[in-house]
């Protein structure tokens, strides 16, 4: 895992955003990790946005749920409900 204090990410930001093209780097304050910078491509910055929307995380905690009380739908039941 590579990691970047404060101080180096403000002096030397291009190098720090060019390390992330190959993973996460961590960035450090007084020692202690506070934050990742990941590079992001293409579809990723949807994916990104979307995993912490927080309608969706919503949906996905109520969906949950309804699988843990038995509260599902075969697919063969949903199609004909919708008559795809």
């Amino acid at each position: 895992m590579q990691t970047t204090t404060v101080r180096e990410l403000r002096l030397a930001a291009s190098k720090v955003l060019a390390r992330s093209r190959s993973g996460p780097v961590i960035l450090m304050k007084r020692g202690k990790a506070v934050a990742a910078i990941e590079s992001l491509r293409g579809e990723d910055l949807d994916d990104f946005l979307l995993m912490r929307h927080p309608r969706f995380i919503r949906m996905i905690e109520e969906g949950d749920r309804d699988l843990a009380l038995g509260r599902t739908i075969s697919l063969k039941d949903y199609v004909v409900g919708k008559r795809i």
